[in-house]
């Protein structure tokens, strides 16, 4: 029989409350300057190469109540432009998870379709959350935001594209604590042309470990080619 597809567990009251109160106390940590040229030699082979506009410009937005397609696909993820389909896949799958098998009101049945906005927007968040909660095999995860400051400065061997340098990791040490720090963050996670997508992709990446996902690549690539295009799945 096929495997049964199941929404992770939700927390208790009490433990969203402690998760939601333990998250409002965090600081993020800034990237360190090795921890900047190491991800981007995983991402690009190259630490000088940085993100381009397809990936800086992709938020994890979803179709809207007047475009095309809405009443039958109001839960899908919008691409603006090629490049970051690889992980917006991922999520989307995640996603429709959540909806069909978490139990959230009103999504059950035809409306998972088009789901009420504030179901939808908590089925991201989860679905988020529970990617680098299982990256981090299920111990701990980092979650990555973009900061005002820039923590790592344009030398020879690293060179700025305005975001690697102003990333800030979170360290999270329950299920409950990665759900609540994306619900907090999730409308910079959600804006259409934020970095949502890069800051989601980096969170996987520090949750499984550098060395970990460069132990599953195959060799001689990098995570994301010269077009900007996914070229390897972990």
């Amino acid at each position: 029989m096929p495997a049964r597809v199941e929404a992770a567990p939700a927390a208790s009251a009490a433990e969203a409350r402690a998760a939601a109160a333990a998250v409002d106390r965090m600081d993020g940590a800034p990237l360190r300057v090795a921890e900047a040229r190491a991800l981007r030699e995983l991402l690009f082979g190259d630490a000088k190469r940085g993100f381009n506009d397809a990936w800086k410009r992709q938020g994890f937005c979803h179709v809207g109540k007047g475009d095309a397609g809405a009443g039958l696909l109001g839960y899908g993820l919008v691409q603006h432009n090629g490049g970051p389909c690889g992980v917006l896949a991922s999520v989307q799958a995640l996603v429709l998870r959540e909806l069909l098998f978490a139990g959230r009101d009103g999504a059950a049945g035809r409306e998972w379709r088009d789901p009420p906005a504030a179901a939808l927007a908590d089925a991201l968040a989860d679905a988020l959350a529970d990617m680098a909660w299982r990256c981090g095999d299920g111990r701990t995860c980092t979650m990555v935001a973009a900061g005002a400051r820039v923590h790592v400065q344009t030398t020879s061997m690293f060179r700025a594209d305005g975001v690697t340098e102003r990333l800030e990791l979170y360290e999270l040490a329950s299920r409950a604590e990665a759900r609540a720090w994306c619900r907090k963050h999730r409308d910079a996670l959600a804006a259409p042309h934020g970095y949502g997508v890069v800051l989601v992709l980096c969170a996987a990446i520090f949750s499984k470990g550098l060395d970990n996902v460069k132990a599953d690549m195959d060799e001689g690539l990098s995570l994301i080619d010269a077009h900007g295009y996914v070229q390897q799945v972990s």
